[in-house]
């Protein structure tokens, strides 16, 4: 059965169930015709009526949605060499759904079988995370984000073996739910250190999405200057399944730089880039004193280098070195224990690789050097 509702309904989760057993002949591709449904923004379908499937069963379990799901538990072979279930799902208009199904895990799990999933006829690839139901071999979930077409839409699982345990296949789908979402752009990145270009590279810019469309769709953008001056524009068609578009700016002047990016018709979402003058054609400058505070425990592990290199390339010549001096560092007189700040310690050798200047600033002390427990220093 499909429906479409105007919001999430509640589902009964009762403790007293029944469980009755239904085989299906032969385990012949079942036609189970769907019902029409008017079209609203959450799109219902229950797992035991398919378009068609070669499933052994539909399990009866009061605790299931529509009170039955789906179910191969079985060690026969499928016919067609996979058990399979194909499921119509009608939307109202083309754009971006959640998808969520109730079902038993896709993969890795070793109790059941990997399914592998299709969205009319194309691959759907997805990561999908997992709350827990009242049926313990039943788990929601969330496979992200799916372009639906207008009208007709096909969603297929295929069983893609026995489970690790035995020589069963084990499979069950209870219901799946589409809800109408937003497509956009989440975030702008490049290979660039802090999005910094040095004048005569190229500027390339990736542009991360919410899903990646198995349909055509584009990305519109549009780059402005400081003064707001439109300086490049255009439309990059999505790759088909990908969440990731590449938009390629060439070479441009050294400027400060905005990018303004969104799904035909969405919010765009705006992010900064430079280009700047290359370090190599920059005289150092010993004489100013201009800097910028950084404080190494803000700054990931794994960002260390990135953020060096940027600082590098801001022509920053100080950087303000925050350093802790509390009872971690230096829990009594003569005893110290740096380990903490190692993390600091690397990234401020990174910056003094790139001769920029430290300035080393102590905040706090420890509780011995104080004549009061309230007092900030001694």
């Amino acid at each position: 059965m499909i429906s479409l509702k105007s919001r999430p309904s509640t589902r009964p989760r009762r403790t007293a169930f029944a469980v009755v057993l239904t085989p299906v002949a032969a385990l012949a591709p079942v036609v189970v015709p769907a019902p029409p449904a008017q079209a609203d923004s959450v799109i219902s379908v229950e797992g035991e009526s398919p378009a068609s499937t070669n499933f052994p069963a539909v399990f009866t379990d009061a605790r299931a949605s529509g009170g039955k799901y789906l179910r191969a538990f079985t060690a026969d072979e499928p016919t067609g060499g996979h058990y399979t279930a194909t499921y119509p799902v009608p939307a109202p208009s083309a754009g971006l759904y959640t998808f969520k199904a109730d079902m038993s895990p896709l993969r890795n799990a070793s109790w059941a079988s990997a399914v592998s999933v299709t969205v009319n006829d194309k691959p759907y690839a997805t990561t999908p995370t997992y709350a827990n139901t009242s049926i313990p071999e039943i788990r929601q979930a969330s496979l992200g984000a799916v372009w639906l077409k207008q009208g007709d839409n096909k969603v297929t699982f295929s069983v893609d073996g026995h489970r690790a345990d035995d020589a069963r296949y084990m499979t069950y789908i209870d219901r799946l739910r589409f809800e109408a979402t937003t497509f956009r752009v989440t975030s702008i990145d490049s290979t660039a250190p802090l999005d910094m270009f040095q004048k005569g590279n190229d500027v390339a810019l990736d542009l991360r999405l919410d899903a990646g469309p198995n349909t055509s769709a584009s990305v519109d953008y549009q780059v402005l200057d400081y003064w707001d001056a439109e300086v490049a524009s255009g439309a990059v068609a999505i790759p088909d399944g990908s969440d990731r578009v590449p938009v390629a700016l060439g070479k441009l002047p050294i400027g400060h730089y905005r990018i303004k990016a969104s799904i035909v018709g969405g919010t765009p979402l705006v992010h900064e880039f430079a280009v700047v003058v290359p370090r190599a054609d920059r005289p150092e400058l010993t004489d100013s004193s201009f800097g910028i505070a950084a404080g190494s425990w803000s700054i990931p592990a794994d960002r260390q280098e990135e953020v060096a290199a940027g600082l590098g390339l801001s022509g920053i010549p100080w950087v303000r070195a925050r350093t802790t001096w509390n009872d971690g560092t230096n829990p009594s007189p003569g005893v110290f224990d740096f380990a903490r700040e190692s993390a600091m310690k690397d990234f401020y050798q990174r910056v003094d690789a790139l001769r920029i200047n430290l300035l080393a600033a102590y905040h706090s002390a420890p509780a011995w050097t104080k004549k009061h427990p309230e007092d900030v220093m001694p």
